[in-house]
């Protein structure tokens, strides 16, 4: 948001995140009742009440089924959502959860237990899917991640207070039923306290938008913003936008989710649940007493404490993840967290293995760890602590967060219903499966988990885009139309001249792509199309353009100035980076024929058109011109070259490219810009070696931008009325560039020697 965030987003946020207090109380809870001897009595067979503990199937039975509800109600909330709003579905499953949590309270065997805790889950289930939806729709971009993590500290707090509980009925209710009937019976006052406040919390704007209730939707946004009716009203034509385009490629079915374009976006949100619950955080958390008991700790009150202990510690550590979230960014946050928690998970099990002796008792009828050393025994409660740490802070609040941040408004509701369903599936097979390998495999579970938490940071470190917002975005004028124009993008396969292509062709314009290889731009022609949603409608072509190849050059122009009436934008944006010397068949060093002289013979050819057209040029440079110090060095030898230097000079060429010819052409209606698109993973790490691009992806870990993200600046430079023809721009404004990119003498040094080696090298067509 442009100005201050009114303390109602806040307020708001704060109090539908009682759904995650549910969600967390009832997790936590049964960790604690199911080790209590007179919740024994009632729920155990005979084996049970002997060993001090329930076998690994009742145990297995009561925790997972649960899951099971919560798989089931994740599956509801989509279609409830969409049809009731967000905020009364969540008054709807708060209720459930009130009847749920009376059963529980008062059952008697474990049949009924078993029933009320499906019942119960099925609330969980569709709050913890409905929940993050509505915070991130009353949110603004800017503190989107902070108000979702609301969400996770709620649940932390949830688990805190339920162990806590749980350790304070024990200790004045021993001997009596009152010990695992007061917990189970509490629940049932946040529930009430959320059906009865939420009617009094607004809708969701997006929510109504998307129902045609544009009228109160602006109401509603002026009731939770505190800034001018200015920035309100830009913010509700965003929305509006937003929605209008959605609507164009809506989803009326689950089954379109699987299909492409947006069936990668159901992959990555399914992917992220999944691996969420194979860090192994809710066996911590639902059998954490047994868990503690298993690392030394003896007799089943000093386990309760230090479950207390894990809770608030579980919950203090999700408070940074709400303060640093949007600043720190999705990705950076879960590879770190996914590193230490398997150094952690690793860390018990080796200690574990090493320190432990493993015994079978006879009475009880279970292997049993025994570990004779304090130290370790503390040790290993110490790193317990740690992983908790770990997760609360990263994949806690984190994986809800990027699901709601992947899927857009049309297909949120469906898409997020599906990816916690796949959460709660997962969390119900190792809720049954934990208590049993627990036995059979002691500290061997603890380092199953820790290679998961490790292959999960590959995993997002490989596959998964960042998602956070950089607060440097372009959105076009709502009347922008570019129906009638034509733009003509280089470098179009991927990265952001692939993005740029759907952005332009959804606006309505005429795309013409150069890709080398006519038959693979055909293809990636139609691909754009699909992503566009404007199959059939021939609005991208694709030709054969290989820049370093200047008679692959003219082929090109020459089509367009064949088919073409005029030529709108050209944005030249293909881009290498090499790391070793090679000259093109024209006897030019790659990366400056590639990088700038094609360019420059394109735009040459094309200028008549662009001239008639009154037409925008744009080049994609990079900040790394700014480490010219000197002039351009144009000797194409061998001898001369230094990987970084050859790139960093072929980008400065783009920058004075552009600068001379707004002084050469802007009298006659031409404007040409230059930019920088910002750090992000592109195609143009493929030709250099795997170790120099690791290095690179690692820096985008921190500094990094998404596709989408990158691509802002260019349409940036392509539309708006307040970029500056002649001047080089980054993050949607102009920008801050070498003293050399602006030098008059230097400008047109470069332009005249472009111009004599393209004169020398096409005399012959």
């Amino acid at each position: 948001m442009r100005s201050r965030i009114n303390y109602q987003i806040y307020t708001t946020a704060v109090f539908a995140a009682i759904g995650g207090f549910l969600f967390g109380y009832d997790l936590g809870v049964i960790s604690g009742v199911i080790v209590m001897s007179k919740f024994l009595l009632v729920f155990g067979d005979q084996t049970s009440i002997n060993r001090g503990s329930l076998t690994s199937s009742i145990a297995g039975s009561i925790v997972g089924v649960m899951s099971i509800g919560c798989f089931i109600g994740a599956l509801l909330a989509g279609q409830a959502s969409d049809r009731f709003s967000r905020k009364y579905s969540i008054l709807l499953f708060s209720v459930i959860f009130i009847v749920s949590g009376a059963l529980q309270a008062a059952s008697f065997n474990l049949s009924l237990l078993l029933v009320s805790r499906l019942i119960a889950g099925i609330s969980v289930g569709a709050l913890s899917m409905i929940v993050p939806v509505y915070q991130s729709e009353i949110s603004t971009k800017e503190i989107r991640g902070r108000l979702v993590s609301f969400q996770q500290l709620a649940i932390t707090i949830g688990i805190a207070v339920s162990f806590w509980t749980n350790y304070g009925t024990d200790l004045y209710f021993p001997s009596s039923n009152a010990s695992w009937q007061i917990p189970l019976g509490l629940q049932i006052v946040p529930a009430f306290i959320l059906a009865i406040g939420i009617p009094f919390f607004p809708f969701s704007p997006r929510w109504l938008m998307a129902q045609g209730r544009d009228g109160e939707a602006f109401a509603v946004l002026s009731q939770i913003r505190s800034c001018s009716q200015r920035d309100i009203l830009i913010e509700y034509n965003e929305i509006k936008q937003e929605i209008a385009a959605e609507h164009e490629q809506s989803i009326r079915s689950y089954s379109q989710l699987c299909h492409f374009p947006l069936r990668r976006r159901l992959i990555l949100g399914l992917g992220i649940q999944i691996l969420q619950q194979l860090t192994g955080i809710n066996s911590i958390m639902y059998y954490a007493p047994e868990i503690f008991k298993q690392a030394g700790l003896s007799g089943q009150r000093a386990a309760l404490l230090a479950t207390g202990i894990n809770g608030c510690i579980n919950m203090l550590a999700t408070i940074p993840a709400i303060l640093f979230l949007d600043k720190w960014g999705r990705r950076p946050v879960l590879i770190a967290g996914g590193i230490l928690m398997s150094l952690s998970m690793l860390t018990i099990g080796s200690i574990m293995g090493i320190h432990g002796h493993t015994l079978f008792n006879s009475t009880t009828n279970i292997a049993e760890v025994i570990i004779p050393s304090q130290t370790a025994s503390y040790t290993i409660i110490v790193f317990v602590y740690i992983f908790v740490a770990a997760f609360a802070s990263s994949w806690g609040p984190t994986t809800w967060l990027y699901c709601t941040e992947i899927f857009p408004l049309s297909m949120r509701a469906k898409g997020t219903s599906l990816t916690t369903a796949a959460i709660w599936a997962t969390n119900c097979l190792v809720s049954f499966l934990v208590p049993v390998v627990l036995e059979r495999l002691t500290y061997g579970t603890y380092l199953i988990f820790g290679i998961f938490c490790l292959i999960m940071a590959i995993i997002i470190f490989l596959f998964y885009p960042e998602t956070k917002a950089h607060g440097h975005s372009y959105i076009p004028p709502k009347n922008t139309n570019l129906i009638g124009q034509t733009i003509v993008i280089t470098g179009a396969a991927s990265g952001i001249g692939r993005v740029s292509a759907v952005e332009f062709a959804r606006l309505g314009g005429k795309i013409i792509i150069g890709i080398r290889g006519q038959e693979r731009s055909e293809e990636i022609a139609q691909e754009l199309e699909h992503e566009a949603n404007i199959i059939g409608m021939n609005r991208i072509i694709g030709y054969n353009l290989d820049l370093s190849n200047l008679m692959a050059v003219k082929n090109f122009a020459d089509k367009i100035l064949e088919h073409e009436a005029n030529v709108n934008i050209l944005l030249n944006n293909a881009g290498i980076a090499n790391l070793s010397h090679s000259l093109t068949i024209d006897g030019i060093q790659t990366e400056f024929s590639t990088n700038h002289i094609g360019h420059f013979y394109l735009t040459k050819l094309l200028v008549p058109l662009l001239i008639q057209s009154q037409a925008r040029i744009v080049n994609v440079s990079s900040i790394g011109h700014c480490f010219i110090e000197n002039d351009i060095n144009y000797d194409s030898s061998s001898s001369a070259y230094v990987p970084k230097v050859a790139y960093d000079q072929s980008k400065l060429a783009q920058i004075l490219h552009a600068f001379e010819l707004q002084q050469r052409y802007g009298q006659q209606g031409i404007k040409a810009y230059s930019l920088h698109p910002g750090l992000i993973y592109t195609g143009i790490t493929r030709s250099i070696p795997t170790y120099f691009a690791l290095i690179y992806h690692l820096i985008l870990l921190i500094v990094g931008k998404s596709l989408y993200q990158g691509t802002q600046t260019s349409l940036y430079c392509s539309l708006s009325d307040n970029a500056k023809p002649g001047m080089f721009h980054a993050d949607c404004k102009e920008a801050k560039a070498s003293p050399l990119a602006y030098n008059i003498k230097l400008a047109e040094e470069c332009w005249n020697f472009s111009e004599n080696i393209i004169n020398e090298k096409t005399k012959f067509f």
